[in-house]
């Protein structure tokens, strides 16, 4: 296994773009695409709604159930 060094990662970090534009053989793609940190507002939502209205219970014959209430 080879052992890189701190200045490797940091010729990697500067070159990283060039890198992959080299890789996939475009341009247009690497500049337009979108940095996401997160999910949306709407996932979250969805997720939230999704989670009240699923209940869980614990039953006598069957170990687990689960009801999605409307």
């Amino acid at each position: 296994m080879q052992d890189f060094t701190l200045d490797d990662l940091s010729h990697f970090a500067k070159h990283e773009r060039r890198l992959i534009q080299e890789i996939f053989n475009t341009e247009d793609t690497v500049e337009q695409q979108e940095v996401v940190s997160g999910p949306s507002d709407e996932s979250i939502s969805r997720i939230i709604a999704y989670n009240k209205a699923l209940s869980v219970r614990k039953g006598k014959k069957i170990k687990n159930y689960q009801l999605l209430l409307n």
